[in-house]
């Protein structure tokens, strides 16, 4: 309601993406353009499914967005609950995050940032319930989630080498633990090589796609130098 975010133009960069919806939904075919660094697919069907009711729009694909930032805004309650925080703090956990500066202008746009970090916290919500409580669905849900986010972006598989540290910092290193520490890590590991993979094969890669961790390769070595 306060920033109005009706209008069908691009903003930043997310003309890009949403040219990629607009050839899937129109061509059925998925082919991001050259300047996307990251895998994406995640936020192209997202954002397709918006696109409906209407047919293509910014408008459609920001909305897709506002939907996946208020689930983000829920998610950091919920984790914040699941922490052991009073009701109070957590309302004012998900306010700093829903009034973040970049949080908030993004999600009034059709860039990867937010949803990439909704989907992050909502995955969170279920590592953190089979941390507590050992449930196997919290930990299916958790990995099926933070694999969605890794194919959105890289990223992701941050949180799952958290997990990793979590589990055996709390059970200790054995057979059981390390396999239920790894499974989601290895998971989002290889869908992202997957489909790497045939993004390659099927001459789909953007030619920026590698752009940042190049960058992290050359700074690595010049720190080593």
């Amino acid at each position: 309601m306060i920033v109005n975010p009706f209008g069908n133009f691009p903003l930043n960069d997310d003309w890009s993406f949403a040219l990629t919806v607009k050839h899937l939904i129109e061509d059925g075919d998925y082919r991001p353009l050259g300047w996307a660094s990251m895998p994406l697919i995640t936020n192209i069907v997202w954002g397709s499914l918006f696109t409906i009711p209407a047919g293509f729009s910014y408008d459609a694909l920001r909305l897709s967005t506002l939907v996946m930032s208020l689930l983000g805004i829920w998610a950091t309650y919920f984790l914040s609950r699941e922490l052991g925080l009073p009701r109070f703090f957590s309302l004012v956990s998900a306010g700093v995050v829903g009034f973040n500066p970049v949080y908030y202008a993004l999600s009034n746009t059709f860039m990867t940032d937010v949803p990439f970090t909704s989907l992050t916290v909502i995955a969170s919500v279920f590592f953190v319930k089979h941390l507590k409580d050992g449930d196997g669905w919290s930990l299916a849900l958790g990995t099926t989630i933070i694999v969605i986010a890794t194919l959105s972006r890289q990223l992701a598989v941050a949180l799952p080498m958290g997990f990793i540290v979590a589990i055996i910092l709390k059970e200790g290193i054995n057979r059981q633990s390390v396999l239920r520490a790894a499974t989601p890590f290895v998971l989002c590991v290889f869908s992202l090589f997957i489909f790497q993979k045939w993004l390659q094969t099927s001459g789909r890669l953007p030619a920026l796609y590698h752009a940042m961790s190049d960058k992290l390769t050359v700074a690595l070595k010049n720190l080593e130098n």
